[in-house]
């Protein structure tokens, strides 16, 4: 680290990177509704953070209740939905996060394109057999991927 004033001297990803043993990144989980996509977040939440890696899960459902509350069910408010969902998810990977982001299947990619700014790997539930979190080995190449 360089001697220079620590109040005008911004955190580089480099440090976040060394002192978290991990780059942010956003990995979007997206399926059809029932797919088990948020049951398989938060399975991958417990798993990397028991790990020691610093993880949040943005779940598309739950963030309506707060952020985008003022949200209805039109196309328009759908894609600003996962637009304002996907800003945060890059947020939290600048400062070092991995972001679990889950997506209906309708989400779309234009939205998530504003934010490819940060390296993500999409994932997708295709459906309940597939994203069951006691399949050790769905879990082992989601591990693998990040």
């Amino acid at each position: 680290m360089s001697e220079s004033n620590p109040v005008i001297d911004p955190v580089q990803s480099s440090e976040r990177e060394r002192r978290n043993g991990h780059s942010g990144r956003i990995v979007w989980l997206k399926g059809l509704s029932g797919a088990g996509k948020s049951t398989l977040a938060v399975a991958l939440e417990r798993r990397l953070f028991d790990e020691g890696r610093q993880v949040c899960v943005l779940d598309g459902d739950i963030v309506r209740a707060g952020l985008c509350e003022d949200l209805g069910f039109s196309a328009e408010d759908r894609t600003e939905n996962i637009r304002r969902i996907g800003e945060v998810a890059r947020l939290l990977a600048g400062a070092g996060l991995l972001a679990l982001t889950v997506m209906p299947w309708s989400a779309t990619s234009s939205a998530r394109a504003r934010v490819s700014c940060t390296t993500a790997p999409l994932l997708v539930a295709y459906g309940v057999r597939f994203a069951r979190p006691t399949r050790p080995s769905v879990l082992a190449r989601l591990m693998m991927m990040l």
